[in-house]
């Protein structure tokens, strides 16, 4: 009997999330062109996540 693989720890399912199909059918999301982030997307997201990369200022010592 095979079906669907059952899950059984948050780990488990974020990485079957990975291994999964995209809704178009393409084996890897990323080779998908409907699916896949374009240049313009990820610039905008690196702008977003951009005050999270910058390194914290020194603590001085007590």
């Amino acid at each position: 009997m095979s079906g669907p693989r059952i899950c059984r720890t948050a780990e488990e399912a974020f990485q079957a999330g990975y291994e999964a199909p995209c809704e178009h059918h393409v084996p890897d999301p990323n080779d998908c062109p409907r699916c896949r982030l374009t240049d313009a997307e990820i610039a905008r997201l690196a702008v977003l996540h951009r005050p999270h990369l910058l390194p914290a200022p020194l603590q001085r010592a007590a």
